[in-house]
């Protein structure tokens, strides 16, 4: 139950971490800027707002449909935190060398069943090779006529630099 998963966790002295959200480009640059430069990003951050409204539409309406139709697969694949290994907050082990690792992850939008792909850089790069590679893994497990893949939520919406 949930009080003695709780209790458990009390008695270890352990806490659950809610990691970070990912931010885009647009909404650090608008909730870092002064209110002159707000009001030239307005425009920016209404439009990533409106699309991000119909990415999540889009993204729901594609989830009913997976739950009627069993030929449709409905994913969102993300690359996750780089894992750096060693990892102390020790000043001499912080400048030593490091192990990366690599974490993509694809969920499934229907059956909220979700897969891990880890590896480490000695074994390939974050690279579009390595991503490609971990969605292909997650498709040949489905036997689907159709598939929609959803990567985040950013709805890509390119801000300029000079502003």
């Amino acid at each position: 139950s949930a009080t003695t998963y709780k209790n458990i966790l009390q008695s270890q002295n352990l806490k659950i971490h809610q990691p970070k959200k990912d931010q885009c480009e647009i909404c650090v640059k608008y909730n870092r800027s002064n209110p002159e430069e707000k009001a030239k990003l307005e425009a920016y951050q209404q439009m990533y707002v409106d699309n991000n409204k119909k990415v999540m539409e889009l993204k729901s309406e594609y989830r009913t449909k997976g739950t009627e139709d069993a030929s449709l697969l409905v994913f969102n694949f993300d690359l996750e935190a780089v894992l750096y290994t060693p990892c102390d907050k020790v000043s001499t082990i912080y400048y030593m060398r490091k192990l990366c690792t690599y974490n993509s992850t694809a969920f499934n939008l229907v059956t909220k069943t979700g897969q891990c792909y880890i590896w480490d850089k000695s074994e390939g790069k974050r690279g579009s090779n390595e991503i490609g590679t971990t969605i292909y893994r997650y498709l040949e497990k489905f036997d689907c006529k159709e598939v929609v893949m959803f990567s985040d939520t950013y709805v890509g919406v390119k801000i300029e630099t000079n502003i």
